[in-house]
């Protein structure tokens, strides 16, 4: 299982962050699907992939953004300091 920071975007605007487990990473240009306890589903597609090799631990930082679809769900949440 991979470590992953799971970060949703409207636009630029990030609109949450979670890190999860995963059991592989995404691509680009993929389209993902992954449930949260306190958000529901978020539907999206894979905008970016970073990977962090540390000595201790890999992380992979995944940017997801949202699909048309769910951009009425998430039109009133405000987005994360930078």
């Amino acid at each position: 299982m991979l470590t992953c920071v799971f970060s949703a975007v409207r636009g630029a605007d990030v609109l949450f962050r979670r890190t999860v487990e995963l059991p592989s990473t995404p691509s680009v240009g993929a389209r993902v699907s992954i449930w949260f306890p306190d958000v529901g589903t978020v539907r999206g597609q894979v905008r970016t992939v970073q990977w962090t090799i540390g000595q201790d631990a890999t992380v992979v930082h995944v940017q997801v953004e949202i699909a048309a679809a769910e951009l009425a769900r998430f039109a009133r949440r405000a987005p994360l300091e930078p």
